[in-house]
């Protein structure tokens, strides 16, 4: 039996198409659809964004039945934890195709985070810091303590926030930075790990760009490993450019452009 797998984020939706019991991975696909546009400023889903993601989901369904879905599973993230006009949207998405949306708690994203890392990926130490970078909230993971966080800050708020200037300036980026390094001390002061593992949208794009892929496939992202130089120049060559020249980098969707930094 095929089953789907949908996760409505801040800024993208995933759909995952596998079969049970077995677990095969069949297909995946990813749409950018900014559910969390301007929700940092506003504390709202703007009607744009409900009706662009209904209208996404709607797609994403149609793909999945071609599958012979026998369940749709759907899950949703730091957008739909916080948005004041959250029942809005999942009431909506219910009315008009059908789909429950399931609320994940920042515990809970950041433990299956955890645990799809630990399933996936052959890691040579025990000592290791996972994190997933979403649009709206980021999840730290240290699996040996028993650690878990989420912060309720990814590439969208961390944009809205910190880099106003087009492009952004370096006391911008400075004070970003700051930021984060200051929230994640109050968590894990002196915490030593021996390596670090990252997922989500900001890490895949980076290593798209540093592979200039431009089309996404998870089988050309996994377990490549990014070094903090080549992280670096990416930084910097983003601080070179406004969001319309970032839209022209080979790897970089398009919709990716503006929030690309902030993550």
């Amino acid at each position: 039996m095929n089953k789907a797998v949908f996760d409505i984020g801040t800024n993208s939706i995933k759909l995952l198409i596998y079969s049970s019991p077995d677990k095969t991975i069949i297909a995946e696909y990813m749409k950018i659809s900014q559910l969390g546009e301007n929700l940092s400023k506003t504390g709202l889903i703007s009607e744009n964004a409900i009706e662009r993601n209904i209208d996404t989901l709607s797609e994403l369904i149609k793909i999945s039945n071609s599958y012979d879905v026998k369940q749709k599973i759907a899950v949703g993230t730091m957008c739909l934890r916080t948005a004041k006009n959250k029942d809005k949207f999942i009431s909506l998405v219910q009315q008009k195709l059908g789909l429950k949306i399931y609320v994940l708690s920042g515990k809970q994203e950041a433990e299956l985070t955890s645990k799809a890392v630990l399933a996936n990926l052959k890691i040579s130490s025990n000592k290791n810091m996972i994190f997933d970078i979403g649009g709206g909230s980021t999840e730290i993971i240290l699996p040996h303590l028993n650690f878990s966080h989420s912060f309720d800050i990814g590439a969208h708020q961390a944009t809205d926030q910190f880099l106003h200037s087009n492009p952004f300036s370096d006391d911008e980026a400075n004070n970003l930075k700051n930021y984060f390094t200051s929230l994640l001390s109050q968590k894990l002061n002196n915490t030593i790990v021996e390596g670090i593992i990252g997922v989500g949208g900001t890490v895949t794009t980076l290593v798209s760009i540093e592979k200039k892929i431009n089309y996404y496939n998870p089988k050309h992202f996994q377990n490549t490993i990014l070094t903090a130089d080549s992280i670096r120049k990416q930084i910097k060559l983003f601080g070179t450019m406004n969001h319309n020249e970032r839209k022209k980098i080979v790897g970089l969707h398009p919709e990716r452009a503006r929030i690309i930094p902030g993550g």
